[in-house]
């Protein structure tokens, strides 16, 4: 159809006619369209007045419009802003029935308005097939970030659980390190205390065979002997005990109770010494008084 430079200009025209029978038709359109969004606005069967009363409307709308400027940009605002489209499929199969109608009621000669319906027809469904075509290719890429979100959380639940492994590694290492200085003064100071020991005890040994060369009285051997038995094993456990706590370990048997039950060996060496001085004091002291 030839379309005359008038015509398009009216078109253009925002102020025109025109223009004011495209916003008329758009405005009875968007009715209906939204009165199929209610659900129960329409019956859509052959008797439903109301949808027959809103179709007559429409034609009568687009009698006042050219066949070759139809709102197809209007028209797919429309259809795009539907949120439930539950109706739409009775909607388009009523809408052309009641073209078919008409249209078969008329002479030979197509009307205009019937045109103008028919491509709006044709645009509502081609608008429907691109707006389901963006929502799949919409929930293919959402579902692919999804995907994507997935992968980066299971990657970082993986780093965060490596991260904690490596610093529980780190800290057994630390622990290790700091067990093995103290294993080192530990053992550093039982060599030095066994050191210490030997040569008390050589010495002592040396002077108690010099006693026996010299005559010397039993008695006074077992007092020597005694008291520095007791000063060797007082120094002795005073050393250990000062290694045990520089090194955060304990020499004693039992964590609780009193000095007999933590430090058995130590205590019972202590009295069999003390209880062999004494008596050697005591046996001294009788030879002394009695002569």
């Amino acid at each position: 159809m030839v379309v005359k430079n008038e015509d398009a200009l009216n078109y253009l025209n925002a102020s025109s006619d025109e223009a004011a029978s495209v916003s008329n038709f758009v405005n009875q359109f968007e009715e209906m369209v939204n009165n199929v969004a209610h659900g129960d606005y329409y019956s859509f069967e052959e008797n439903d007045e109301q949808f027959n009363a809103d179709f007559n409307n429409l034609l009568n709308a687009a009698c006042n419009l050219h066949t070759e400027f139809v709102p197809y940009s209007e028209i797919t605002r429309i259809i795009y802003g539907l949120q439930d489209e539950s109706g739409m499929d009775f909607f388009v199969e009523a809408f052309k029935k009641q073209i078919m109608k008409r249209i078969q009621r008329n002479s030979l000669e197509l009307s205009n308005e019937y045109v103008i319906l028919i491509k709006v027809s044709e645009h509502v469904n081609l608008a429907r097939k691109q707006k389901d075509s963006l929502y799949r290719e919409q929930a293919k890429e959402i579902r692919s970030q999804e995907d994507s979100l997935k992968q980066l959380r299971e990657n970082t639940e993986k780093e965060t659980k490596r991260l904690k492994k490596l610093k529980q590694e780190m800290k057994t290492i630390k622990n290790m390190k700091s067990s093995i200085y103290g294993d080192f003064i530990a053992i550093l100071g039982i060599f030095s205390a066994l050191i210490f020991s030997l040569f008390g005890g050589f010495s002592t040994l040396s002077k108690v065979v010099s006693q026996v060369s010299m005559d010397v009285r039993l008695y006074r051997i077992m007092i020597s002997i005694s008291l520095l038995g007791i000063i060797l094993v007082s120094l002795l456990f005073f050393l250990l005990k000062a290694v045990a706590i520089m090194s955060g370990k304990s020499i004693a048997t039992k964590p609780k109770g009193n000095v007999f039950r933590k430090y058995p060996f130590f205590m019972v060496t202590i009295i069999v010494l003390i209880s062999t001085f004494v008596f050697g004091v005591c046996v001294d002291l009788f030879r002394i008084f009695c002569q």
